[in-house]
């Protein structure tokens, strides 16, 4: 929601490992969450940045190179 990667990691040649240690973690039910927003995220991360699979973030840049906002 809003959220804009600045930056993104391919995690093609990992996913199955990352898929694995979700699994590994039975609370965070896994068979639900993974497929419903994990795979779907990847796939649309790997999409914006021409790859199979991929995750996004936000490079915060130190406070002298970012742009001023006056109130900030």
């Amino acid at each position: 929601m809003g959220f804009v990667p600045t930056d993104y990691v391919d995690i093609s040649d990992v996913r199955d490992r990352k898929k694995a240690a979700m699994f590994a973690h039975q609370t965070q039910n896994p068979e639900i969450v993974y497929d419903a927003y994990f795979k779907a995220m990847e796939d649309f991360r790997g999409l914006e940045s021409r790859v199979k699979a991929a995750e996004g973030f936000i490079h915060f840049k130190a406070r002298v190179e970012r742009a001023s906002i006056k109130g900030l």
